[in-house]
């Protein structure tokens, strides 16, 4: 039976729907999809994003949205975002942003890294990849535009593989020479293709260092860049990587505000903390070396010293160190037990 004509217009009709709306998304911008994605909105001088930071979403359909916070004299941010929208466009190495109802469009063109305005800049949100933290994590040399090797004043960053990371900085006297214990600061990092983000504390504030992959280095905006030692990993590296707070427990054992506690600093010295039957603690001073997978910690027992040297090898088995019966465990907000 031979169908009406108004059923096979119709059903022309749609095949053409189907295929303009097809058409439309295969005409999407390829620089579109290059460029979307969540970017923070920051004036010239601001490095870091904070409460208050405009946080902008650019889609693939050439629209945005962003949101706010704004910040009082004091300091206090509004519990009342700020909401705006547009539209957006995008040439090779260019974003321009149109707000609704504004006669102008807002350029940014990208150079070093990020895309520059008259006054701002657009900063893409970060969002780390465990792939290539596993991959880029290890010791790094911070050098130079113009430097090729380390010095004695070079500092040394360290990536681990849980997201943190410890700067070293050659400490000096009142001469100008190098002293044996460092400046050590923590901090975290973040790592995507090609990118590895640091964050130090610096001034009571976050700050942030993005370096990029160039020619087989990670480079930061101002041209200094990140060097993997040639030698294999030093002493001081490992030192440094081991460096911390742990209690010492029987296995099976949880920590107790009264529980054996070691602080191993980075220039291989350190204290060791234990109480007594009456529940005097007792406070006494070593040191400590590291080799891969191993710490050695050299304390006497008794007060300042004083007593029989105690020589104890913790080897890394099954995510702890151990030794015999007894292991350390890093001592950081969820392992502190709470003093009564």
């Amino acid at each position: 039976m031979p169908q009406p004509l108004f059923m096979k217009k119709s059903f022309v009709w749609i095949l053409c729907c189907l295929f303009a709306s097809t058409l439309t998304l295969a005409q999407v911008s390829p620089l579109l999809k290059k460029y979307a994605g969540a970017y923070y909105l920051l004036n010239f001088g601001e490095e870091t994003p904070n409460a208050s930071t405009e946080k902008i979403n650019l889609t693939a359909d050439g629209k945005w949205t962003s949101v706010s916070f704004v910040m009082d004299e004091d300091g206090k941010v509004s519990k009342v975002p700020v909401k705006k929208s547009g539209t957006w466009k995008a040439t090779e190495g260019t974003i321009q942003l149109m707000e609704t109802g504004s006669p102008t469009a807002n350029e940014f063109k990208w150079d070093a890294g990020i895309f520059l305005g008259s006054s701002s800049y657009l900063q893409k949100i970060f969002v780390s990849n465990p792939v290539y933290v596993a991959k880029y994590e290890g010791t790094f040399h911070l050098l130079g535009a113009d430097e090729e090797k380390p010095t004695d004043f070079t500092e040394t960053i360290i990536l681990k593989a849980d997201g943190k990371c410890v700067r070293s900085t050659p400490a000096v006297d009142d001469n100008g020479v190098v002293t044996k214990t460092p400046i050590i600061v923590q901090g975290t990092w973040k790592a995507n293709e090609q990118i590895i983000q640091i964050t130090f504390p610096e001034e009571g504030q976050e700050r942030m260092t993005e370096f990029v992959s160039k020619e087989g280095k990670f480079v930061d905006r101002g041209g200094n860049y990140l060097k993997k030692p040639i030698r294999s990993t030093p002493q001081v590296t490992l030192l440094l990587k081991y460096a911390g707070s742990y209690y010492m427990l029987v296995n099976g054992q949880s920590p107790t505000p009264k529980s054996d506690k070691y602080v191993l600093t980075p220039d291989g010295k350190g204290t060791w903390t234990y109480f007594k039957d009456d529940g005097t603690a007792v406070v006494t001073k070593g040191t400590w070396k590291a080799s891969e997978g191993l710490i050695q910690l050299n304390f006497s027992t008794g007060e300042e010293g004083m007593g029989q040297e105690l020589l104890t090898d913790f080897k890394w088995i099954d995510g702890a160190f151990r030794a015999e019966n007894v292991y350390l465990k890093k001592i950081d907000s969820k392992t502190s037990p709470t003093k009564k």
